[in-house]
């Protein structure tokens, strides 16, 4: 049960694999122009006390 596959299948698979993640990538990057930036923090008004740890 050891079936080993041809190397052009092998080779095509991981094209195609590739190829798929570049398309992803480049049309999320596309749409990602016309919304707003996601930020990771609020900006903190000079009232607010920081918590420290």
């Amino acid at each position: 049960m050891n079936n080993a596959l041809p190397d052009r299948v092998v080779m095509a698979a991981i094209a195609l694999t590739l190829a798929l993640v570049f398309i992803l990538i480049f049309s999320l990057k596309l749409n990602k122009n016309n919304s707003e930036p996601f930020l990771w923090r609020e900006k903190s008004s000079p009232g607010q006390s920081t918590l420290a740890i």
